[in-house]
């Protein structure tokens, strides 16, 4: 058994792709949001990397298996539930303002808890920006979710948000088991473009594509054998707060959490 570390709620870094990068990167994006109903994607941790969004993936989650703790051996004793979930989020000025946003949730595996009402969580989320503008991330501490999926006791006080506004090439991470949306209120004009790739351990998610799309998933070059920038360091960033000044509330069940 592996000693796992204990991470931070919320990190995040910038400048983790460059501009060529994160051209290509946008690019592929594009293509997958356009394919069907925008799937999500399975990449394992051992798997071949056949297009560049797998390849991401992959990283993203080898970057925080690492930071976990775990080695190659511990990441191989979890066999094939060992891998990286992602998928593509867009949303663009076309679109009514209410939806230019993302409602308040927990990922989890959606069609295991349709299907035998249990709560699956991942290990930590990630999100990856692929532009400049719309609604910030928010992370909320609390509440938190049990194996049923019913609300823990918390308390409103106790509660801490985290905040970041969407930059390009800005990387994010927090736990997988956190509360957290993208209120419409705080968005700014624009297309906001980035890719979700959530790390899970010891369990896969139902329903998820473990074939990408074809053409339509941008073959892997051959200099994109490392997505990120190896140029610029990952460098953390503080913590930000709305600047509006507007007050952000959260309606979750019975609760409400005013920030």
């Amino acid at each position: 058994m592996y000693a796992r570390a204990k991470l931070p709620a919320f990190s995040a870094w910038e400048a983790v792709l460059s501009g060529a990068q994160g051209s290509r990167l946008a690019s592929a994006a594009l293509n997958v949001f356009g394919f069907g109903h925008n799937p999500s994607f399975w990449m394992g941790a051992f798997e071949e990397a056949n297009t560049l969004l797998d390849r991401y993936a992959q990283q993203v989650f080898w970057l925080h298996a690492t930071r976990l703790g775990h080695t190659d051996a511990s990441v191989r004793a979890c066999g094939r539930t060992a891998g990286a979930e992602y998928w593509v989020q867009r949303r663009g000025p076309e679109q009514p303002l209410h939806e230019r946003g993302m409602d308040w949730h927990f990922d989890k595996d959606e069609d295991l808890l349709d299907q035998k009402d249990v709560v699956v969580m991942p290990t930590v989320g990630t999100v990856t920006y692929l532009s400049s503008v719309g609604a910030p991330l928010v992370v909320l501490s609390q509440p938190m979710l049990d194996g049923r999926g019913f609300l823990l006791p918390f308390s409103a006080s106790q509660v801490t948000m985290f905040l970041t506004r969407p930059v390009f090439g800005r990387h994010v991470a927090f736990d997988g088991q956190l509360l957290h949306g993208c209120p419409a209120a705080l968005a700014e004009a624009g297309e906001r473009l980035s890719l979700v790739v959530n790390i899970w351990f010891e369990h896969k998610p139902l329903g998820v594509s473990t074939t990408g799309p074809g053409s339509s998933n941008s073959k892997l070059p051959v200099e994109a054998e490392e997505v990120f920038s190896t140029a610029t360091p990952l460098r953390p960033i503080d913590q930000e707060v709305p600047r509006s000044g507007k007050k952000l509330t959260v309606d979750f069940g019975p609760w409400r959490v005013a920030t």
